[in-house]
């Protein structure tokens, strides 16, 4: 069982986020505890209420909203009896037994899992502890739980991959556009762990939804604007543009960046971790390549094969066509990487070289898997290509291009810089230099 604990102040958005699940089909809700009256006849209204009611008691505390997910292996057999008793025994482990909570089951994904949308204000208006929660308590919590109910263990879960993707790509027609949008938009501000605007979006692309900035005539790439659309699998929006501002939440264009630098300052010790788990799966694929069924690009076989170690490799082509970013999103531990944090033979130019991508971003058929590697060039990982001596320590360094020159490129050692995604590559912040006036001779 994998537990992800959230704290903010946006209890509406979060109770809305849970009913438009169940409206549509992919949630149900399974438990309330505190409650009058029989929770499933409760309207929105009278849910929100109830904690609004509690928040009340204690107007200081802002950061009143606690939300835990609580994952399960698809091995455990669970009902929805087995899954609010486990939903309880966790609260009261944790010490929130006694708070209003509500208990979603949610049936977007291929692994069981659970919402729990609670307070951290008691009855008596005090503010209950929620610092290191998630390390503390809930760890103790979860093992407890696992060896009682004889569940799949967080260790195993993670080494197996069970939890891929947490959301299904939009499709324009299959429900209110402007909750679409939300309810995608909500859950990777919340569980994703981007640093820059770019790696936000990245992370929306591979749900079919795009962010754009505008400014006050609607014109993209000028101004702190943000507006939210979908798209479809060529990146074309089909949908109008919803404002961000009138998403509950408001995820503006300041929220996104505040978002971004915090998650950049954070210390996170797993990070590296995960990191060298990426490259890892990112190798698997290149040696499955060769063994795949010829015929097909070569690109979109890479892309295919990340997809099933549950990485998604965002493109962004140029107005001539160019490779000029990658970003690779990492749906198994909720990270988003720049290519060039991952090595040279990982960025925009690196991917360009391995499978000879033209200018207008096709790829030749054939003749480049007949070409040999240029004098020189090996075909080894190097330490400038994966810095990370760990990944060394573990991974097959010497790996083999199998005679498929594509495969070459992400060994080789690119001279030419990757793109950059920081504030000032972003063309809304582009500001034209000023020539200085010369004064004329009097």
């Amino acid at each position: 069982m994998v537990a992800k604990i959230t704290t903010g102040k946006e209890i509406r958005g979060l109770i809305l986020y849970n009913e438009s699940k169940v409206q549509n089909r992919k949630a149900v809700l399974i438990h309330g505890q505190g409650f009058l009256g029989n929770i499933q006849k409760l309207s929105d209204i009278e849910k929100l209420a109830r904690f609004q009611k509690r928040f009340g008691l204690n107007k200081r505390v802002k950061t009143n909203t606690l939300h835990i997910s609580l994952n399960f292996s698809r091995k455990d057999q669970l009902d929805d009896g087995l899954l609010s008793f486990i939903a309880k025994d966790y609260m009261d482990r944790i010490g929130f037994g006694k708070q209003p909570y509500l208990v979603y089951r949610h049936d977007d994904t291929d692994h069981p899992h659970i919402h729990i949308v609670s307070t951290n204000i008691d009855q008596n208006g005090k503010r209950l502890e929620t610092h290191n929660l998630g390390k503390g308590v809930s760890e103790i919590a979860r093992r407890e739980i696992e060896l009682s109910l004889g569940l799949v263990r967080a260790e195993s879960q993670q080494k197996e991959f069970l939890i891929f993707k947490p959301l299904e790509k939009l499709a324009y027609g299959k429900g209110e556009t402007k909750s679409l949008i939300y309810n995608i938009v909500t859950e990777v501000l919340r569980s994703y762990h981007f640093e820059s605007f770019p790696e936000f979006k990245a992370a929306l692309a591979q749900f079919n939804v795009s962010a754009s900035k505008v400014n006050a005539t609607g014109k993209e790439f000028h101004g702190n604007g943000l507006v939210y659309s979908i798209i479809d699998k060529n990146g074309k929006p089909v949908s109008v543009p919803i404002k961000s501002s009138s998403l509950y939440g408001k995820p503006t264009y300041p929220k996104i960046l505040k978002k971004a630098s915090f998650n950049k300052g954070k210390i996170n010790v797993d990070k590296q971790k995960a990191k060298e788990d990426l490259m890892l799966r990112i190798m698997e694929v290149q040696k499955s390549m060769a063994l795949e069924a010829a015929g097909k690009g070569m690109l979109d076989l890479f892309l295919e094969g990340l997809s099933r170690k549950g990485i998604y490799l965002h493109l962004v082509y140029n107005k001539n066509g160019r490779l000029y970013g990658c970003t690779y999103v990492d749906n198994i531990a909720r990270k988003v990487y720049k290519g060039s944090d991952l090595g040279k033979a990982l960025g925009a130019n690196g991917i360009t070289k391995a499978f000879g991508l033209t200018a207008n971003g096709n790829y030749p058929k054939g003749p480049v898997a007949q070409q040999k590697p240029m004098d020189g060039e090996s075909g080894r990982l190097s330490d400038k290509d994966f810095p990370e001596k760990a990944l060394h320590d573990t991974a097959d360094a010497t790996l083999k291009p199998y005679g498929l020159s594509a495969l070459v490129g992400f060994f080789r050692e690119i001279l030419t810089p990757d793109y950059g995604v920081t504030q000032g590559n972003d063309p809304g912040n582009l500001k034209k230099k000023r020539k200085k006036k010369r004064k004329g001779r009097q």
